[in-house]
């Protein structure tokens, strides 16, 4: 039984971020058909495009990272309340605007 509740609640776990990344590439997708002059878009076609670039610029982000790198400790909680016991490299804070910012295309290097 408890093997079942692991499988089942790793299930949506991963359910949740395919959703997420779909959100994320439908919105960067709707940005960039909004910021165009095309008046008609394939929106399947679009969105695999959509889909193929982002898994590229993950892979590539991925391979960048010199071996070694610890794995960052994502908190997702009101920062006026987060208290950290140990010594933080970064804190990013900016939430995405999904639709509105086209983050795929902006990165001057691409990653």
């Amino acid at each position: 039984a408890n093997a079942n509740a692991n499988a089942n609640a790793n299930a949506a776990a991963a359910d949740a971020r395919v959703k997420g990344a779909a959100f994320f590439v439908a919105s960067a997708m709707l940005q960039r058909k909004l910021a165009s002059s095309v008046s008609t878009m394939d929106v399947f076609a679009a969105f695999a495009v959509m889909c193929r670039e982002y898994v590229e610029r993950t892979r590539a982000f991925k391979e960048a990272v010199p071996s070694g790198v610890p794995a960052p400790r994502i908190t997702r909680a009101d920062a006026r309340r987060v208290h950290l016991s140990n010594k933080v490299d970064a804190v990013l804070t900016s939430p995405p605007y999904p639709a509105v910012y086209d983050y795929l295309r902006s990165r001057d290097p691409p990653v």
